[in-house]
């Protein structure tokens, strides 16, 4: 099965504390205009692959443009399905089986191009209606994600932002995470890091956002950790991606998924601190880059 992004961005959301930050109103409302624009986003790049080229790969190992629509269409309805679920109290997880999930999607790659196509924009009107009818107080909700992670109702568009943005530059039309905007892309970031700051098998590291004036500190060295290593990173290879590639060469829980190697050449750590030579971000010098393959969303 293919690396899919998002399933290795879940992977470092596992790995943290029970503790969920309390979600409020203004930020679904950001996060809902977030989704939008990601959904837009995702058309717009759809657009300009022509039929003939949704066979060729994606950016995602293993997987050609066509999959990547349609686990985008998919997706659409195993959230749906959540937001069903909080509006009426009855229990419609996202999906089956973990096997029907993979049917389903290796199903909708192989419909005709003018199928696919109609197959995603039916999908993505089911779910935009789906959240334009969902009652007020439905959003704050219980439901359970694929991984089994209890959440409110108002996670469902946070979880929609990873897929269509994220997706959206997996279809390797020529633009990359620097065409994200850049607080969905802090966000992103904060949250893999958050992840991992509790973890005590994690070693510190700190990440540089040269072009952000930010920096995000991995692991429990983070208050006094001078030598620490760092990396910097420019907005192009500002993606979350990085930081849970960095947060899992130096953590070795042995409740986390097993991580692929990257095909690309390494970025070795700073001198002094060569547990694990690390691969760059995805698309930062080209495109298409091999995914680490995590489970669990």
């Amino acid at each position: 099965m293919p690396v899919d992004t998002c399933d290795v961005y879940i992977c470092a959301i596992a790995l943290s504390t029970d503790t969920e930050r309390p979600a409020d109103r203004e930020l679904l409302t950001t996060r809902l205009a977030w989704m939008r624009a990601g959904t837009e986003f995702f058309e717009s790049q759809l657009a300009r692959v022509d039929d003939r080229e949704l066979a060729a790969p994606s950016a995602l190992t293993g997987w050609s443009r066509a999959h990547v629509v349609a686990h985008i269409a998919r997706n659409a309805d195993a959230l749906g399905n959540l937001l069903t679920w909080a509006r009426t109290g009855i229990e419609t997880p996202m999906y089956a089986t973990a096997e029907q999930r993979t049917a389903d999607i290796e199903e909708g790659a192989e419909q005709s191009p003018r199928v696919l196509r109609f197959d995603l924009a039916d999908a993505l009107r089911r779910f935009a209606d789906a959240v334009a009818t969902m009652p007020d107080e439905a959003w704050w909700a219980e439901v359970r994600t694929r991984a089994g992670r209890a959440i409110p109702a108002a996670e469902v568009p946070w979880m929609r932002c990873r897929e269509v943005w994220v997706h959206a530059v997996d279809l390797d039309t020529g633009v990359s995470f620097a065409e994200l905007p850049s607080d969905l892309v802090d966000a992103l970031i904060d949250e893999v890091v958050e992840g991992f700051t509790a973890r005590p098998e994690c070693g510190g590291i700190e990440l540089v956002g040269l072009d952000a004036g930010r920096r995000w500190a991995i692991g429990p060295e983070r208050d006094n950790a001078p030598g620490a290593p760092r990396l910097a990173l420019t907005r192009t290879s500002r993606s979350f991606v990085t930081a849970v590639r960095l947060a899992m060469s130096r953590c070795r829980p042995t409740s986390a998924p097993a991580l692929r190697r990257t095909r690309r050449h390494p970025v070795s750590m700073p001198r002094g601190d060569r547990r694990r030579p690390l691969g760059p971000d995805v698309r930062a010098s080209s495109r298409r880059g091999a995914r680490r393959e995590a489970r669990g969303r």
